[in-house]
């Protein structure tokens, strides 16, 4: 099973890719940075849109919903535990960090200056979690998501704005 959800995870993000390289971006300062393969050494994330205003951050991420989480909801706190773990868990050997974990550790390595030239140190930075299942996003999740992420200090570097969720 857990070949199957990673090999999922690649093809969505090789989607993402994909339907990146579809998309015209209307401005000529704007340019897309896409990785030479999910996971290479040139990734900055999954998709990048830099324009003058600032870079977006497309992170695809999925995981797998358990049937009693997803169908059942027998219990509120499972279904938030769920969301604890996808959004924030932190990187165990056998699992790798939650999304948000992940897309904050990415700003981290652009705000170190590690992907200069191709993505200046200082750029403000728009963070875009984009999940193969709908989370049900709404303004609870919102204001959910934004207080754990300033209780655990995610997602909190200078000239970041707050996350967006899409599916």
């Amino acid at each position: 099973a857990m070949e199957w959800t990673r090999a999922f995870g690649l093809m969505f993000e090789m989607w993402l890719r994909e339907v990146a390289s579809m998309v015209e971006i209307p401005t000529a300062s704007g340019r897309l940075l896409l990785p030479s393969f999910p996971g290479a050494s040139d990734e900055i994330e999954d998709v990048v849109l830099v324009e003058a205003a600032g870079a977006v951050l497309f992170s695809g991420k999925s995981k797998l919903v358990r049937e009693p989480v997803a169908r059942h909801g027998e219990s509120r706190s499972s279904i938030v535990d769920w969301y604890e773990d996808f959004f924030f868990e932190s990187a165990t050997k056998k699992f790798s960090a939650g999304a948000l974990r992940l897309l904050s550790a990415n700003v981290d390595r652009i705000r170190g200056g590690y992907h200069e030239p191709r993505l200046s140190r200082g750029t403000k930075i728009y963070p875009v979690l984009v999940t193969f299942d709908s989370l049900c996003e709404n303004v609870l999740l919102y204001e959910w998501v934004a207080r754990r992420c300033s209780e655990l200090g995610i997602l909190q570097q200078a000239g970041v704005g707050p996350v967006t969720i899409a599916h």
